[in-house]
């Protein structure tokens, strides 16, 4: 699993995007492994996160040009 970038924004709160690339044989880890390091954190108020698998890596590199 490697990250490729993370973006923050402000919509009134920070919002944080992060893509990652990860191997097709290793998905089902990665998506795992992500849902985990950011579990982490729903100890501070306020703190929501959400895992979606929504593009190829590529395809998601292709909108940040």
């Amino acid at each position: 699993m490697k990250r490729i970038h993370q973006l923050a924004y402000s919509d009134y709160l920070i919002k944080v995007i992060n893509i990652y690339e990860i191997p097709d044989d290793k998905l089902y880890e990665g998506m795992k492994g992500i849902a985990k390091r950011f579990s982490a954190y729903t100890n501070f108020e306020g703190y929501v996160y959400k895992v979606n698998l929504v593009m190829e890596a590529s395809e998601a590199l292709e909108l940040l040009k």
